[in-house]
């Protein structure tokens, strides 16, 4: 069934909000989320089951910040994963990255006497846009070290991908780490090549894939999907319109206030010359 699809774009980024619940939100499927977790936290063992938690986490008290993350689950072994995607730079993304970890550490500490035996595992992931770090790699796991690099503790592990660094060809790709990152950053240009690397058949990919091809969708994903464009570009003219008016606002403000403190400014001046002058 041929489709008007929007942009001519049949496949849908995996780095779009759409996307990225598809692919790494899907509750219905959860091989591809589980992969990817298992090749992001370089581990031998198969993550088997996957429970997803809500996303939006209220305040502790009434002071403090209520959170909502791209993506928050645990494994079958209670291991908590937070999973964001970031394309727009900031300098402050790493704090915000151990606000999520501290603000989820804190959920394990349980009311009365509690003896902070806490062993369960929170690993904050995040995929970047543009970099952060003046690490030449492309993956960072930051855990508490020593002053000599020694480990002290990884309960909390914040795993970084800055999509900007990976530069592996296709024809050198080996890890799964290689392969994930790799249909990432490329998957949007897969219409225009000849032929798929042949990595990307495999299963865990390939339904991940599947759920982005916009001509493979059912009729209420499709529908779903435009549904999701036209929010998306309304939510884009609003904040358009937001900085236009914040501009003008900007200027008038500036301006009112230039005027009210240059007539400040030469009363005062006016004033003091005045006296200096009759004095003199």
């Amino acid at each position: 069934m041929e489709r008007d699809i929007p942009n001519d774009e049949r496949f849908i980024a995996f780095t779009s909000d759409y996307g990225f619940k598809v692919t790494f939100g899907n509750e219905e499927n959860t091989l591809f989320l589980r992969k990817a977790l298992q090749a992001l936290i370089g581990s031998k063992v198969a993550i088997k089951k996957i429970a997803f938690i809500k996303t939006n986490l209220n305040a502790v008290t009434d002071v403090d910040r209520s959170i909502i993350f791209d993506l928050f689950c645990k494994d079958e072994n209670n291991e908590t994963y937070i999973v964001e995607m970031q394309l727009q730079a900031t300098d402050v993304f790493l704090n915000r990255l151990k606000f999520y970890a501290f603000h989820s550490l804190n959920r394990l500490v349980k009311k009365g006497k509690f003896d902070f035996n806490l062993k369960t595992k929170i690993y904050c992931i995040a995929f970047l846009g543009t970099n952060i770090f003046s690490f030449e790699d492309y993956k960072n796991v930051l855990t508490l070290k020593n002053q000599n690099g020694e480990l002290a503790d990884d309960q909390m592990t914040y795993i970084t991908i800055e999509l900007e660094k990976f530069n592996t060809l296709e024809n050198a790709i080996k890890t799964e780490l290689e392969k994930l990152i790799f249909t990432i950053k490329y998957d949007r240009n897969m219409e225009k090549t000849a032929k798929r690397p042949e990595f990307m058949e495999e299963d865990w990919l390939k339904s991940a894939i599947d759920e982005l091809d916009v001509r493979a969708m059912s009729a209420d994903k499709y529908d779903e999907y435009i549904l999701y464009k036209v929010r998306e570009a309304e939510t884009q003219r609003v904040k358009e319109s937001w900085k236009i008016e914040g501009k003008i606002e900007g200027k008038i403000e500036g301006k009112i206030e230039g005027k009210i403190e240059g007539k400040i400014e030469g009363k005062i001046e006016g004033k003091i010359e005045g006296k200096i002058e009759g004095k003199i």
